[in-house]
């Protein structure tokens, strides 16, 4: 019986993971899958002069005055024609976003440890948009990217503006964004007999095992499918575990690997045949 472990975009840390489970004899596997993000928006598109005819919506208001300030960076950070992208960004992002870019440099040289990057998540996202925002902003208005930046700001440049509320003009923007994703599967059966510690698969091994301790003295599948929820106690903690919703998959799964034997509502252990 496959119990899917976890899924994660690490597909080293899965296959560190997977080696351990191995180590105990387990059966494992790793699927790919495509997993995917949507999300749903609206956009307004237009000269800047054009888009503050709507400063009497409030959270238009704001990103209108967000970008008339970033439009004043943007022009003193690109003063010198044909610019090195990596130091326009800096001058830049030095303006814009100066802690996010501190952040950003330490995360690239592995000074930011584990508590920090959590703790930040969300700035770091809103640095990720502001630096995806920009490079649309600037190809929208003739830039060519590359190792250096080719282009000249105009005087009333285009921008693009993203809303919760649709207002006058806009259109929904639906973007979906598709990635890996690594899925780590083990064969519970496997481990029966085994001194499993991981959390996630010891409570459901317990269950199987007080299923096949208790045979001999109930056949009966609905009596039995009592026993398959209540706590698992040792020394320091309990488990609170309950598999009730999955008891008809763990008896067929029994019984598929050979070592019960289902007829009608009774179960029995298999005679070996040795």
């Amino acid at each position: 019986m496959w119990l899917r472990l976890c899924s994660s975009e690490d597909k080293t840390g899965l296959l560190e993971m997977a080696s351990e489970l191995r180590k105990m004899s387990a059966k494992v596997e790793i699927r790919e899958l495509v997993e995917f993000e949507r999300e749903e928006q609206f956009v307004l598109k237009g000269k800047l002069s054009e888009i503050r005819r709507f400063k009497d919506h409030k959270e238009l208001e704001k990103k209108i005055e967000k970008w008339e300030k970033r439009i004043k960076i943007l022009r003193e950070a690109l003063k010198e024609q044909n610019i090195k992208y990596e130091d326009f960004l800096e001058n830049f992002l030095n303006q814009e976003d100066p802690e996010g870019f501190e952040f950003a440099k330490r995360f690239m040289n592995g000074q930011v440890d584990v508590e920090e990057v959590v703790n930040s998540a969300g700035r770091f996202i809103e640095f990720k948009t502001t630096l995806e925002e920009v490079d649309y902003f600037l190809l929208k208005n003739g830039f060519e990217i590359g190792e250096n930046l080719k282009g000249s700001l105009p005087e009333d440049p285009e921008v693009i503006i993203t809303l919760k509320e649709p207002v006058e003009g806009s259109k929904k923007l639906i973007t979906v964004e598709y990635f890996p994703v690594w899925e780590l599967y083990v064969d519970v059966l496997s481990l029966i007999g085994e001194d499993v510690e991981n959390e996630e698969i010891a409570p459901i091994l317990g269950v199987i095992s007080n299923i096949l301790v208790n045979l001999e003295k109930i056949e009966d599948l609905d009596k039995l499918m009592e026993m398959c929820s209540g706590i698992i106690e040792d020394e320091d903690r309990e488990v609170m575990v309950n598999c009730g919703e999955v008891f008809d998959l763990i008896v067929k799964a029994l019984e598929k690997s050979g070592i019960v034997r289902i007829s009608g509502k009774k179960i029995k252990m298999r005679k070996r045949q040795w």
